[in-house]
């Protein structure tokens, strides 16, 4: 795909996802128990599969390299779906809800599509709406990911992270509504503008609050099981969301050798974060 100007380059969506898919088979890798050294593996080998991609497509990103991360998202994709379904049957150990490991799957999924250059909606209106229904949703497992980790103790903490998973829920539930109404009138821009500005808020805010916690994780300030890499993965996602919605320009996070250096190259780009020409915007 040419880095044609009122894109949002490939290259970049590449670096982004391919980071995100890696900690995926990584988290996998640490939900196997002892007793399923199979899938540990094959989590640990995908884990390695997308590490070694993205630093291939740091060097360009040739048709034969973009055929060959199309291939192996797919095959990660399916990988994850016959796990959920010996998940949802009781037939594998797996220290990671289902709802967790379908969220993932979503997110290859629309990896899928963006390589596929297939848009959900041509209309920046809708497009927006995609991103709001998508994100704002996991954002709330986040949210949850934080409750369950952290040990009870933590009071203050685990009390700023249920008020976060209904801000965002509340705004799920908003864009879900404004979805339904913009469909008939999408030149009804006014309370779109308006919900882009409240999310982009919230998760910056989400994100300063994401990072504090990541910096007490690292300084062992905090009790719980809560990995850093997790923080740094949620903190990734918030920034590629808030770049998605047209808002501010995401900052770069402190990369501590986790893979946050790709929030660099994204928060360069996000004036460019577009799929179709500028013009058509």
């Amino acid at each position: 795909m040419p880095e044609t100007e009122g894109y949002f380059e490939l290259k970049e969506e590449c670096l982004f996802w391919l980071a995100i898919l890696r900690d995926h088979g990584q988290f996998m890798y640490l939900a196997f128990p002892p007793s399923e050294k199979a899938d540990a593996k094959e989590a640990q080998y995908y884990a390695g599969v997308f590490a070694d991609l993205r630093q291939r497509v740091a060097g360009g990103l040739p048709e034969k390299l973009l055929s060959e991360i199309r291939n192996r998202v797919e095959d990660f994709r399916k990988y994850q779906q016959d796990v959920l379904h010996r998940l949802l049957t009781c037939s594998v150990g797996f220290n990671l809800p289902p709802l967790v490991l379908e969220e993932t799957i979503d997110e290859a999924r629309e990896f899928l599509l963006i390589l596929d250059h297939v848009i959900p909606e041509k209309n920046p209106v809708l497009q927006d709406m995609h991103e709001h229904l998508m994100w704002l949703w996991n954002f709330t497992a986040h949210a949850d990911a934080i409750l369950m980790l952290l040990d009870p103790v933590e009071a203050i903490i685990l009390t700023r992270a249920r008020e976060f998973k209904k801000l965002f829920m509340a705004l799920f539930y908003k864009a879900y509504s404004y979805g339904k109404m913009i469909k008939s009138r999408p030149e009804c821009l006014a309370n779109l503008i308006y919900l882009n500005r409240e999310a982009t808020t919230t998760s910056q805010e989400f994100i300063e609050y994401m990072g504090k916690l990541k910096c007490d994780v690292e300084e062992c300030r905090v009790l719980g099981i809560l990995p850093a890499l997790l923080l740094d993965h949620m903190i990734r996602e918030a920034h590629y969301y808030i770049g998605k919605i047209r808002g501010e320009c995401p900052k770069d996070s402190a990369s501590s050798g986790t893979g946050a250096d790709s929030v660099a190259a994204l928060g360069a780009a996000t004036k460019k974060l577009r799929l179709w020409p500028a013009k058509n915007r």
